[in-house]
């Protein structure tokens, strides 16, 4: 029995599936922070629309980083370029991530020779942005306890 052997995609070196990635995920005026002209042609997008793109491109950003180890590694940068928090709940867990990948990156052997550098995941947000209606309304939390996880979440995002 012979074994088949794979297509030729997969032997693209990493500089060409980041330029995919980004062309498949980038959203349009999603990091753009100067006013719209509204007489712009064509008209410029409105904040919802722009909003329900971002939404739409996370969904392709989470099947990306799911296809397989190397394209976690590769695709992850593009699912945290961008973050909006819709739900308070989700607060923690992102406070957690952002954390647990900051402590990671610091502790790498990342001098060492033939090792490879983890950068921490909040490096590569270009975007926040809090939705939420009202205060989150989290079990045994705080008004207090909700900034202080805010305050953690920036500390983990250095290029905002």
């Amino acid at each position: 029995m012979t074994a088949t052997v794979p297509p030729g995609w997969w032997k693209l070196p990493p500089e060409i599936w980041l330029s995919i990635f980004d062309h498949a995920t980038t959203v349009p005026q999603a990091l753009d922070t100067h006013p719209q002209d509204p007489f712009d042609l064509p008209p410029p997008s409105s904040g919802k629309q722009v909003q329900k793109k971002v939404y739409d491109s996370l969904v392709t950003k989470r099947y990306l980083v799911r296809v397989c180890k190397d394209w976690y590694e590769l695709a992850s940068r593009f699912l945290y370029r961008e973050i909006l928090i819709g739900r308070g709940r989700t607060l923690l867990s992102l406070r957690s991530t952002l954390l647990d990948s900051r402590r990671r990156a610091e502790e790498s052997p990342a001098q060492a020779e033939g090792t490879k550098f983890t950068p921490s995941l909040g490096r590569y947000t270009l975007r926040f942005e809090l939705a939420t209606r009202t205060h989150t309304n989290l079990k045994d939390t705080t008004p207090s306890s909700e900034l202080e996880t805010l305050i953690a979440i920036f500390y983990c995002l250095p290029n905002l």
